[in-house]
């Protein structure tokens, strides 16, 4: 096993994304996933894979993409940590609360690995392109050391600020907007079509004359044709940052008040064996049912 410009640690469906870009670009680049099923396509290409965690750490920055707190406490454990060459730079793009944030931050720390937080906004589809955009948190220098690796799937980067924390508190509330996005083109679209409006008009209506961002281009036409497949972001992981907008509101000793209605909603949904496999969109379905009532 040799040392690469980079590693991959995670292989959903945006870390494949973002993995395969920096292949495409031509950063030398390993690839770790606990599940080796995902790691097939890239064997397939002759990409190098990792055998362990601490392989995977055998490069000049190290990314890592995974679901939950409880994967992210897992893997990066105070014993895997201690194994890495200290100055190693690892990027945590894993959309976490703030107290697993500040548990990695000082895990980190205590083994004199350099760590960065840096999740992405924006669909797996967008990688490709470098559309993606990059929220990082950390030491400056460090983040301009392994800007180059950013810029291969970023169009921008946004440095909040040097606690790494603070880039998974505004991937939280980034993610918030885009679920109170959810639930006003639910119940406007919902709205109208009760008048025979067709949706699909007032959708174009609406991107054109006011909302012309990603979220309403992207989300409002599958609103619109219930159109929740295949789901690119599952309903269960709209929850999950729902879920951290909470936790993040409790941390800094918040109360925010349309969180419980939203958590309704999901929960609702998550009821429903359909909607609980479709992309997290669908829960305007649970709006759309309420209305007509």
């Amino acid at each position: 096993m040799s040392h690469t410009q980079s590693s991959f640690i995670g292989l959903g469906s945006m870390g494949t994304a973002i993995a395969q870009k920096l292949i495409d670009e031509g950063v030398s680049t390993k690839v770790f996933n606990r599940s080796k099923t995902a790691e097939q396509p890239f064997v397939d290409q002759g990409v190098q894979t990792a055998e362990t965690l601490v392989e995977a750490f055998d490069s000049d920055v190290v990314f890592s993409m995974l679901s939950n707190d409880a994967a992210v406490l897992e893997v990066f454990s105070d014993e895997l940590l201690a194994q890495v060459p200290k100055g190693t730079v690892h990027v945590n793009q894993a959309t976490i609360s703030i107290a697993a944030a500040k548990e990695l931050e000082a895990r980190h720390a205590a083994a004199g690995v350099r760590y960065l937080s840096g999740p992405v906004l924006g669909r797996p589809h967008l990688a490709p392109a470098a559309k993606l955009v990059t929220v990082a948190g950390g030491d400056t220098s460090t983040l301009a050391e392994i800007q180059q690796y950013l810029d291969k799937f970023s169009g921008k980067t946004f440095h909040v600020g040097e606690a790494p924390w603070v880039a998974s508190l505004v991937k939280i509330g980034v993610n918030y907007n885009l679920i109170h996005a959810l639930q006003a083109m639910a119940e406007s679209i919902s709205l109208v079509e009760n008048a025979e409006v067709d949706p699909n008009l007032f959708v174009e209506i609406l991107t054109f004359a006011a909302f012309s961002g990603t979220a309403y281009a992207g989300y409002g036409p599958m609103i619109a044709n219930k159109a929740y497949q295949p789901a690119g972001f599952l309903m269960e992981m709209g929850l999950k940052d729902l879920s951290l907008v909470e936790g993040a509101a409790q941390d800094l000793n918040l109360k925010i008040p349309s969180t419980a209605l939203l958590r309704g909603l999901f929960e609702t949904a998550m009821k429903d064996e359909t909607l609980a496999q479709s992309d997290w969109s669908a829960v305007s379905e649970v709006t759309r049912r309420q209305i007509d009532m």
